[in-house]
């Protein structure tokens, strides 16, 4: 059972995660508490990664590693593939820490792309062909959701053709493109500065209840057989 679904159980159970978080603590360091608080201050949904299907498992993990150091709690995968494959076991450390939503496609009632604009994304292309604007003078005042293609074929062009807008990172030497894992860390490494900076996306932190429930988990995920606390912790209020 995951600490996701141990959550639910406490909430049926009437015991918030103020109150579960309080009794995690009892198994955490001062300089753990201390990180977790100081990370969580930092998270946004602000900013969010999708993914299409990387084909390099270090090009996936470096990605989400960066997306995770900057701060981002929020990455969309479009590969159907994905849980299937070892990739994901590359950026440990990082991954844990990072909440994924699988897609089996981009476009479509249930593709990624739908999702993201339902939730409000401004939905941004990132492109190597020099089209759109440049990252330079990209101001992130909405939600935005970066898309980023394999590093064989790019996004596909239907995808392109459906995001809000594109940007691209100028560059000044032959090569033309970037690794999409170094791409994604200039255009994160801008964005999360600026969104920081700028008055017009002062929401850009997690709310206090997003808080409440990844502190839960990160707790969880930092003690030693942290399920099986929580379990004996359930018991312990169940009865």
């Amino acid at each position: 059972m995951g600490p996701d679904l141990f959550v639910e159980v406490f909430k049926n159970l009437g015991l918030d995660q103020e109150f579960l978080y309080r009794k995690l603590s009892e198994y955490l360091t001062p300089k753990r508490k201390a990180l977790i608080k100081e990370k969580l201050d930092s998270r946004t949904r602000f900013l969010t990664l999708a993914i299409d299907d990387i084909q390099k498992e270090h090009n996936s993990g470096a990605l989400i590693r960066t997306a995770e150091s900057f701060g981002v709690q929020q990455v969309s995968i479009v590969d159907p593939e994905f849980r299937k494959k070892s990739a994901r076991n590359i950026s440990i450390g990082s991954h844990k820490w990072v909440d994924f939503e699988v897609f089996d496609s981009w476009l479509g009632e249930g593709g990624c792309l739908n999702n993201l604009k339902k939730q409000g994304y401004d939905v941004v292309a990132t492109s190597s062909s020099g089209q759109g604007v440049s990252l330079d003078e990209f101001e992130p005042k909405r939600p935005t959701a970066l898309l980023f293609g394999n590093e064989i074929d790019g996004l596909p062009e239907e995808v392109i053709r459906s995001a809000d807008r594109e940007i691209y990172i100028s560059t000044h030497g032959f090569s033309e493109s970037l690794n999409v894992s170094v791409a994604a860390g200039i255009i994160l490494f801008e964005l999360s500065k600026r969104i920081r900076n700028n008055t017009l996306a002062q929401e850009w932190g997690l709310s206090a209840s997003e808080k409440n429930e990844k502190r839960v988990q990160w707790a969880t995920k930092s003690i030693p057989n942290g399920e099986q606390i929580l379990e004996r912790i359930i018991e312990d209020h169940s009865t």
